[in-house]
């Protein structure tokens, strides 16, 4: 007999009562998988009518060897199954992280980011917290296969990752001004910590969509990364 554990995922929805949120995907992502999906489909379901879908695929090529191609195969590969579940239950529009990048809006956001992480404390400790989380998952996983692990090398990789996400997360706020997405993974919880941390140039808008964490049982809770962990 195989027993199959019920996936469920669920929303807080704080004081959200819109019907159109973004929804940023990352294919290699626990929470875009199977069930995993599915589960978080059924959970935006009945409250979501429109999603404006941000495919992250370029995005991860820091994680693919710096392969784009890779990286945006990947994307086409999960589309080919989880896009008819959200034309099914949604209507929605989408873009890919090279549309991210091509905004006139990118560029500054990334060079105001990458000074930021050098020259502000909160903004280099609310990047390196969320990086954290990544960086020790990626260490376990090491050490389970024997394989070597340079904590040195993987930090300033995700630094780098980090950065460009935030500076585009930006960018497709903007283009969706209000709006949350809703999201399972490690997330930044306040939208504006990195306009409070800018005084070099006020003039470029770093603002983050809210975020509407997504808890799957299977999971566990959408983590807000920024801020420090509880002592156990």
């Amino acid at each position: 007999m195989t027993w199959t554990r019920t996936v469920r995922a669920a929303v807080d929805w704080k004081s959200f009562d819109g019907d159109r949120i973004i929804l940023p995907i990352c294919a290699r992502s626990p929470g875009a998988k199977g069930r995993n999906f599915q589960a978080t489909v059924a959970a935006l379901r009945g409250r979501v009518r429109h999603v404006h879908m941000i495919l992250c695929d370029t995005l991860d090529r820091y994680n693919l060897g710096g392969d784009a191609t890779a990286a945006k195969a990947a994307m086409d590969g999960w589309l080919s199954t989880a896009l008819p579940q959200i034309a099914e239950n949604f209507t929605f529009d989408l873009k890919r992280w090279d549309d991210v990048r091509d905004d006139p809006g990118f560029m500054p956001r990334l060079a105001l980011m990458t000074e930021l992480y050098r020259s502000s404390p909160e903004a280099r400790q609310a990047i390196d917290r969320i990086a954290n989380y990544y960086i020790d998952g990626a260490e376990k996983r090491a050490d389970k296969t024997g394989l070597p692990f340079n904590r040195l090398h993987q930090a300033e990789r995700s630094a780098v990752y980090l950065i460009e996400e935030f500076a585009g997360t930006a960018v497709y706020g903007a283009w969706h001004p209000g709006l949350p997405e809703a999201y399972w993974g490690v997330y930044v919880g306040d939208p504006q910590i990195f306009n409070r941390c800018n005084v070099i140039d006020p003039s470029v808008d770093l603002t983050l969509p809210a975020t509407l964490p997504v808890r799957i049982n299977r999971l566990g809770p959408a983590i807000a990364g920024e801020v420090p962990r509880a002592v156990a």
